[in-house]
């Protein structure tokens, strides 16, 4: 059996016929495979690109995938975390709390029994450093404990002498600091009747002196013979010449005292100074006590409690 190629040639003359005939289809064949493989080669190039760009997209895909877990990870761990110390301080305070709940009351109150209130108010007037709410304080606690223990009458004279000394000691605004203190809704009863006697010239003033008073520490009236002076402790009026009866000081000058609670006293030591020569008319105020000058004499009273005393040649009288 013979080739085609055989076959083929035999329309040909000779070899040479054949080749010439031919050249032209085997040309066209010859580009043909060129051409298919270099189409090959191109298309596997690009498979390979479009393969590796794949291959990165994936590792850019898992990449962020890891990260966004590890993000949201830490996040619930810190989350637990900041739960776990919430539930840690809370489990702490319920704890002390319930410490506290389960203390001995006799260990909270400490050194407030009574006998070391007693020595503490008993010794105030030692130890003060002039503090008004710790000084009343301290008079409150005692006053609680005697009111509990029904020993109210036999503390309220030391309590009642340390309201009146205690405010003369300090002076400033102690003693507006101190009575307001004192004066609490919350003040057992006894003391507050006890501070309402014994402070009663701290607070609002009773009877103001007038706007147009002045100001002047000793003065004396036209006469000169009535001569005052007053300081933070007390107001004095001394009169030379009078016709009433004195009890200490009969045919002597006669000296009448206004102190600041709001008592007075008497006695025969004249004012040294006659000072300054006020009209009459005129109302001197200073330190919280006022007198007025009249004709007659002088009227003097302490601004707080109103308390005070009217002097002249005829009379003296206290109110």
């Amino acid at each position: 059996m013979t080739s085609p190629d055989s076959d083929f040639r035999g329309v040909f003359d000779d070899e040479a016929s054949y080749a010439s005939e031919t050249r032209p289809i085997r040309e066209v064949a010859d580009r043909i495979a060129s051409t298919t493989h270099t189409s090959s080669r191109t298309v596997l190039w690009i498979l390979g690109f479009v393969a590796a760009l794949v291959l990165v997209l994936m590792g850019i895909v898992f990449y962020t995938m890891i990260a966004t877990g590890q993000r949201a990870a830490t996040s619930v761990a810190a989350k637990e975390s900041a739960s776990a110390a919430a539930s840690e301080i809370q489990k702490e305070a319920e704890e002390d709390n319930e410490a506290e709940s389960s203390e001995d009351p006799s260990e909270e109150a400490g050194d407030n029994t009574i006998e070391q209130a007693r020595e503490k108010v008993a010794n105030l007037m030692n130890t003060t450093t002039c503090k008004p709410d710790a000084d009343a304080d301290a008079i409150l606690a005692l006053a609680r404990l005697a009111e509990q223990e029904g020993t109210w009458d036999a503390d309220k004279a030391v309590v009642d002498k340390r309201l009146s000394e205690l405010p003369r000691k300090c002076g400033g605004s102690y003693p507006d600091n101190f009575a307001s203190r004192l004066r609490a809704d919350s003040t057992p009863d006894g003391l507050k009747a006890l501070v309402e006697t014994t402070l009663a010239y701290i607070g609002a003033d009773k009877s103001p002196a007038p706007e147009d008073a002045i100001d002047v520490a000793a003065f004396s009236n036209p006469t000169r013979n009535i001569r005052c002076e007053a300081d933070d402790e007390a107001l004095s009026c001394t009169i030379y010449t009078y016709a009433f009866k004195s009890d200490e000081c009969q045919g002597q000058p006669a000296t009448y005292t206004l102190n600041a609670d709001g008592t007075n006293s008497q006695s025969c030591t004249p004012q040294s100074s006659s000072g300054t020569t006020v009209s009459y008319g005129t109302t001197v105020a200073r330190s919280g006590f006022a007198c007025t000058v009249n004709k007659e004499g002088v009227e003097c009273w302490h601004e707080k409690t109103g308390n005070g005393f009217r002097l002249d040649r005829n009379a003296i009288e206290m109110f």
